[in-house]
């Protein structure tokens, strides 16, 4: 089977799995990365004066959910509360997302559906959208923090998204602003980019050395390795609803000393799911 076909596959499981999921257990899921997410962000916000000697707001670059997906429609509207400074993307068939500053008008609420204010509508890809001025692809440059979707996340950080490209074009964008170093090596390991010297990751704090890049998983959605390609770009955290916020310096570390992640361990097998979630075999 070739790479593209496995991909294909596991994206047809995986999402069949979240479609499976109830109501009661999705809402209790997202509440819980709400919480993960808010403390985090939020206090990545209060620090960011201090360790990176910047004035300007926290800069987050967010998605709007599908129904199914494990991001809570409402955290937009949270960071923007919290004095966070907030891009959505706006899709285009085969190229990088650009982006654009959203306020609280029209934000999405816990059902996902936006306000009567026609700051947001639907794209051509059943998205939500926001209709304010454009500040183009290479808007992600400038950010701290870039939420990704995500079907499942493997020990090396690699993603399995929707199949569109959208996110590793853009995120290809990003780290060509820190030069060619910081690109991944199309016949290397694929590993994520390293924290500073001498720092080291701190459960739900993400580290201000560079813009972090977290894939939003439900549980059971960790798996030991993905089919990965040349132009894959690799998370540096996923948040989980059980594990919370937590970092990939190449193993992931965790929020409760002494567990471990689900499917963390690498191996050279294809992660397979069952009707309880993602597990390799």
């Amino acid at each position: 089977m070739t790479t593209f076909a496995a991909k294909a596959e596991l994206r047809r499981r995986f999402a069949e799995a979240r479609r499976a999921r109830s109501e009661a257990a999705r809402i209790v899921a997202r509440a819980q990365i709400a919480t993960h997410l808010l403390d985090a962000l939020t206090t990545l916000a209060r620090e960011r004066p201090v360790r990176v000697r910047q004035t300007s707001p926290l800069t987050v670059c967010i998605y709007l959910p599908l129904p199914s997906e494990p991001l809570p429609p409402r955290l937009a509207a949270d960071l923007v509360d919290a004095g966070i400074r907030v891009l959505a993307p706006i899709a285009t068939a085969g190229e990088p997302l650009d982006w654009c500053v959203v306020d609280r008008d029209g934000l999405p609420d816990d059902d996902g559906l936006p306000g009567a204010s026609g700051a947001f509508v639907t794209g051509p890809f059943g998205l939500l959208e926001p209709t304010g001025p454009r500040l183009g692809p290479a808007a992600i440059r400038g950010a701290d923090v870039v939420l990704t979707p995500a079907l499942a996340v493997d020990s090396a950080g690699i993603r399995l998204g929707r199949g569109g490209g959208h996110y590793d074009r853009s995120l290809a964008l990003m780290r060509e602003a820190d030069g060619p170093a910081a690109a991944p090596d199309p016949s290397g390991p694929h590993a994520p980019r390293r924290l500073r010297h001498g720092a080291e990751p701190e459960n739900n704090v993400i580290s201000v050395s560079d813009a972090r890049v977290i894939a939003v998983l439900f549980d059971g959605e960790i798996v030991a390795e993905l089919p990965r390609e040349p132009h894959d770009v690799p998370v540096t955290d996923i948040v989980t609803p059980e594990f919370g916020l937590c970092h990939i310096p190449g193993q992931m570390p965790l929020n409760a000393p002494g567990r471990t992640p689900p499917n963390m361990t690498r191996r050279r097998d294809v992660a397979k799911i069952d009707e309880h979630g993602a597990k390799s075999t």
